[in-house]
């Protein structure tokens, strides 16, 4: 029943994560279901009379996935409780107010729910993982394979956001490579279908409560500055203004919390490497300054404009630093 749930949902449009089908052979189950939860806008739990009075043994994958969940803010992510047919709730959870499947309007008050989730709305919405009875359900919806995940790859607020995710997906890890190799007209080369779309800026509304796609677009802006600056020079006026915008505009990027992944943070070990990646970046920056002081006019760029980039690279630094003292890495990291 679950796997029938799962096709009509996909039927009408939505973009799911179920791991007989998205889970690849050879992949690390724990790193993929903690990536996948943290970053769902919601996930469908399913109870049936199959199972609903045999609890079974849960394994470490699913105390796992239950110490993601405790990770999130209260409502930080939407769990919409399923019945796929008539069947007695726990009663630990039984007051709890379900959707069922089998009704002539189930089907579709699941999908509001599921749009609420998006934050088309706040009426009605799920109720989240605050209990000990959800965690009672919760797993054994896991253990009974009845959990059924958005991936955040594949939706968003609007087709033009979908249709950025799906050029931007996978050119995170080959910028890197290309970075460690060097190839710099490379790394240029693989982010010019993204230079010219509104969604590929850090400082996009849509990315305020998305941190990872942030870090995505950030990452881009720093290794195309990078880029610029080392193929530019004084007989290259165009790189040095590309370099100096790319730089303004990754300046624009907030450092990364460290206080825990949430739906609005990156986990801790995530976001302090991306800050190491931008204090990096703000290091080179410096350098590059020095290095080429008095010759930026010949880009057209003012020592007024200089300057204030210069200011700005000291604030972000302190800032990093800032937070990297706050939040020591520990030996668990």
């Amino acid at each position: 029943m679950v796997r029938d749930l799962h096709r009509r949902l996909k039927g009408a449009g939505y973009s799911l994560w179920f791991d007989e089908e998205s889970l690849l052979p050879g992949q690390n189950w724990e790193f993929e279901i903690r990536r996948v939860i943290r970053g769902s806008a919601a996930v469908t739990a399913c109870l049936s009379s199959n199972w609903v009075n045999d609890r079974g043994y849960v394994q470490r994958e699913l105390k796992m996935t239950l110490e993601v969940l405790d990770e999130m803010p209260e409502a930080a992510i939407f769990i919409i409780p399923v019945k796929l047919d008539e069947c007695e709730a726990p009663q630990a959870i039984s007051k709890l107010h379900w959707i069922g499947l089998f009704e002539t309007t189930g089907f579709e008050r699941l999908r509001k729910a599921i749009d609420n989730a998006y934050g088309t709305s706040k009426l009605d919405q799920p109720l989240t993982h605050t209990t000990s009875g959800w965690h009672e359900f919760l797993e054994d919806a896991i253990a009974k394979g009845g959990l059924i995940h958005l991936d955040p790859w594949q939706i968003g607020r609007s087709e033009d956001e979908i249709a950025f995710k799906k050029i931007l997906k996978d050119r995170w890890n080959t910028s890197f490579d290309l970075l460690q190799s060097c190839n710099f007209e490379a790394i240029i080369e693989l982010w010019q279908p993204l230079e010219n779309n509104s969604f590929f800026r850090v400082d996009h509304l849509e990315w305020q409560d998305k941190p990872y796609f942030r870090a995505q677009v950030h990452v881009a802006k720093c290794h195309l500055f990078y880029s610029h600056a080392k193929l530019g020079g004084v007989h290259i006026p165009e790189r040095f203004r590309q370099a100096f915008n790319c730089l303004q505009e990754l300046l624009l990027g907030n450092p990364y919390s460290l206080k825990g992944g949430s739906i609005d943070r990156l986990t801790t070990e995530g976001a302090r490497a991306q800050n190491l990646n931008y204090k990096d970046t703000l290091t080179f920056a410096q350098d590059w300054f020095r290095l080429w002081k008095g010759h930026f006019y010949t880009a057209g760029i003012t020592d007024e404009r200089v300057e204030a980039a210069q200011s700005r690279i000291l604030d972000r630094l302190s800032e990093i630093d800032f937070m990297v003292k706050r939040f020591p890495e520990s030996p668990n990291d």
